[in-house]
């Protein structure tokens, strides 16, 4: 393809049809690419939440601040 200006666009366009001839060959293959699940599966870390946070379970005993209040 003839590249009068020298942009990158027209670069990349040159190289999209040099290697696949045609924008919808091109196209098709990104498709069927994101298609592809992928082949690492990266594990879930668990993370435990150190005993005491702001959310930890209170005592059943203790009802709060509100029940403090005489």
């Amino acid at each position: 393809m003839n590249n009068p200006t020298g942009s990158s666009a027209h670069q990349v366009l040159d190289e999209i049809l040099t290697r696949y001839g045609s924008l919808d060959a091109f196209s098709a293959h990104l498709h069927a690419a994101l298609d592809v699940p992928p082949t690492i599966v990266l594990p879930i870390p668990v993370v435990t939440p150190a005993a005491g946070g702001r959310h930890r379970l209170r005592d059943p005993g203790d009802r709060g601040p509100a029940s403090r209040v005489a």
